[in-house]
């Protein structure tokens, strides 16, 4: 019985050159050159079978080091003097040599090319059509690699943009069709505060200035050319695209901007709010030289998948000829002190997985590199820190939280990581985590500084018998302050297992990609989740410790509810200013998401929130406003059986408004009853701005408007529950 797999040998006298006599490899030899999609024909002699009849082939990739064996076929008559050795399809191109030993045995008894320091070439050979050697049940991925079908229309990968038909595709992309299929705030995560004129956030905006991308005349209010660094780099790889793509360069088809950055009006309802008003979405319009141009062959059609395909991480046909993209927020600000715990078990390099040999070094370390670039890593309190752990058939310390204090540091120390090439002891990875990698004196730091705690586990396959993380997971979970998120790469990532290691709500803290190719891709929305981890904190007067934040900048946090507390917040202020906002529901609350909020004028915001029945997580936001200086807050949490004294209102109630709402002169108490209602952003494009296609202004070099705010106005906002929670904006 033959079987293909990859193997983890020492296979004696390989580096030495050494070899028996009993047999003798005549093909393949030195410089031969196979394709992938065929197979390789091994011929042999034999001089003396005594003490074997059967033999095991190798295929390792020749390094003129430590070698990897690739591919293995067991249990071959050695008297049959021939076998038909067959590749996958995805073998890497690289330098590979043979060995035969005896069924079972690591001694070699011959290797081809003879000599320890020859080599023959596996070519890959990708497909370039969904029929180019993909069967029925699979499409053509944009690597050139034949996938399973059930991916085509999760990943978006298809090398054309577009899943075939036998995969359950279809052509037509018509006006409302988005990628991925999911809401736009799942894919780029929810709005949080429309960025005002005069502000770090606007003065951060790139001048996108592409070029053979044209952009729409702007005004006093709407900047087609301003938006993130990330939306500008996605347009840019849109564009680089495009410019390769002979379906557009045949008909002289270009890309126009009609809309980016629009400044929020004032007094702005939540529902209104769009992303353009964050700087994070790009209007785009395929211009040809008639229409008739721009419709035939599917061009708009084409022209979506392929903004999808450059990056974009939400993408809808907004008209006949226009696109709307939109991309996940640039960076992380908040400090977190983040593990990193890394399966470097020999099934990471298991092509039947999703792996090839190379994968860790060449893929999964430059993974976690690229992700530690997002967060500014420092000894400071407001920068992170970053440890690593791997595991195999042990679990390994690579450097502690404490032990690298700077992003070159951390990379250089990732870069030194080494493969295990064992088993799959998943338990021990995390009770190493548990254990030694969040000790307190091991570079965690303390809770009173209320500091984030992000675990990333990055797996492909399923824990050995005996070594399941079922256990050390919820040991994991039991702690309360940590959150998990899990990535599994790969067709043989157990899914449960991951599911059961990730935070609460598991499918925001578990990613699955079919192989490391793709991992890159998914890097800024975890860097995403880990960013807006909670910090957890207690009951006290110190509370949360003195934080500083550049306005915009938001710090989130949490306290668990004891069913009797009545809770009281209080934030000081010791320079510039800040607004607070709770919610029982969004981890991440704010001006357009939230229960109860202050944004009065003075230096102390006070929230309080009375107990419920079943106890439950309060989450606490707290935003910088003031764009003249860094705004530094403290803030205490008093938790109490009884009730807080109340004072008469001072302020008569006004119209209610997310953002601006008057109702009493005390922080009104919440009496949480039943869901509360939250306000649901919607994507459509601004109506209250003006048009960028008739401008009446063309943009200055500064702000003529005053910036629109959420101001302060005097008094907390309470959002009361209902019986029917609404999604609907206030009015």
């Amino acid at each position: 019985m033959m079987r293909v797999a990859v193997v983890a040998l020492s296979l004696v006298a390989a580096a030495a050159g050494q070899f028996s006599t009993d047999m003798a490899i005549t093909s393949p030899t030195t410089g031969d050159n196979i394709l992938s999609t065929s197979s390789i024909s091994v011929t042999w002699t034999i001089n003396n079978a005594q003490g074997f009849s059967n033999i095991d082939l190798h295929l390792l990739v020749f390094t003129g080091g430590a070698n990897t064996v690739y591919l293995s076929q067991f249990g071959i008559s050695a008297f049959a003097r021939s076998h038909t050795f067959p590749l996958p399809r995805e073998a890497p191109s690289a330098q590979y040599y043979l060995a035969a030993v005896p069924a079972g045995d690591f001694s070699i008894l011959a290797r081809a090319p003879a000599g320890g320091s020859s080599f023959f070439n596996i070519t890959r050979v990708g497909c370039t059509s969904h029929t180019d050697g993909c069967n029925s049940t699979e499409y053509c991925d944009v690597d050139g690699y034949c996938s399973e079908c059930q991916l085509c229309l999760s990943v978006h990968d298809a090398f054309d943009n577009l899943c075939p038909t036998k995969c359950g595709g279809t052509p037509a992309f018509p006006v409302g069709t988005a990628l991925p299929s999911a809401n736009e705030a799942a894919a780029v995560g929810e709005l949080r505060r429309p960025v005002p004129l005069v502000s770090t956030q606007f003065n951060e905006f790139v001048t996108s200035a592409v070029s053979g991308v044209t952009y729409a005349a702007g005004n006093a209010s709407s900047f087609p050319n301003k938006m993130t660094p990330r939306a500008d780099s996605m347009l840019r790889s849109l564009q680089t695209l495009f410019a390769q793509d002979n379906l557009f360069t045949s008909v002289s088809a270009s890309i126009r901007v009609t809309l980016a950055y629009v400044v929020a009006p004032a007094n702005i309802a939540a529902g209104d709010v769009t992303y353009f008003h964050e700087g994070r979405a790009v209007q785009m319009e395929l211009v040809c030289p008639t229409q008739s141009d721009c419709a035939a062959s599917g061009r708009v059609e084409a022209f979506a998948r392929l903004a999808f395909s450059a990056g974009f991480d939400f993408i809808e046909r907004e008209t006949a000829d226009e696109v709307y993209g939109s991309v996940l927020y640039d960076d992380c600000t908040a400090p977190v002190d983040l593990v990193f715990l890394i399966d470097a078990s020999r099934s990471i390099e298991d092509p039947r997985n999703g792996g090839e040999p190379g994968d860790f070094a060449g893929k999964v370390l430059p993974f976690a590199q690229s992700m530690s670039s997002l967060f500014t890593v420092g000894p400071n309190l407001d920068q992170s820190h970053i440890g690593m752990a791997t595991f195999s058939s042990t679990a390994r310390v690579e450097f502690l939280l404490n032990a690298h204090l700077s992003n070159a540091a951390v990379n250089s120390a990732i870069g030194g990581v080494t493969y295990l090439r064992d088993q799959t002891h998943t338990d021990e990875g995390l009770s190493l985590v548990r254990t030694t990698m969040l000790a307190p004196n091991n570079g965690l730091r303390p809770d009173s500084a209320n500091i984030a705690r992000v675990l990333i586990i990055v797996s492909d396959g399923q824990a050995n018998v005996g070594h399941e993380p079922f256990t050390e997971a919820l040991a994991l979970h039991a702690r309360g302050d940590l959150t998990i998120v899990t990535i599994g790469v790969g067709n043989g990532a157990n899914r449960q297992e991951l599911e059961f290691m990730a935070s609460f709500p598991q499918a925001e803290h578990t990613f699955m990609i079919k192989s490391f190719r793709g991992i890159s891709r998914i890097i800024n929305r975890i860097t995403q989740v880990a960013c807006e981890a909670t910090a957890q904190v207690t009951c006290g007067a110190n509370a949360i410790s003195s934080t500083s934040v550049v306005d915009g900048d938001f710090r989130f946090y949490e306290v668990t509810q004891h069913f009797s507390f009545h809770l009281r917040f209080t934030f000081t202020a010791t320079s510039g200013n800040v607004f607070v906002y709770t919610s029982f529901t969004d981890q991440t609350p704010g001006p357009l998401s939230f229960d109860t909020a202050d944004e009065t004028a003075g230096s102390v915001k006070e929230i309080v929130v009375s107990p419920s029945f079943q106890g439950r997580t309060v989450y606490i936001a707290v935003v910088a406003v003031d764009v003249t200086t860094t705004s530094t807050y403290s803030g205490s949490i008093v938790c109490q059986n009884n009730s807080f004294p109340t004072s008469p209102p001072t302020a008569a109630p006004t119209t209610p408004s997310p953002t601006n709402v008057p109702t009493t002169g005390q922080p009104t108490t919440l009496a949480p009853t039943a869901a509360p209602s939250t306000l649901a952003p919607t994507t459509d494009a601004p109506t209250d701005v003006p048009s960028t296609q008739a401008p009446t202004e063309a943009p200055t070099d500064g702000p003529t408007t005053a910036a629109p705010s959420f101001a302060p106005t005097g008094v907390p906002t309470t959002r009361a529950p209902t019986d029917a929670p609404t999604t609907d904006a206030p009015t």
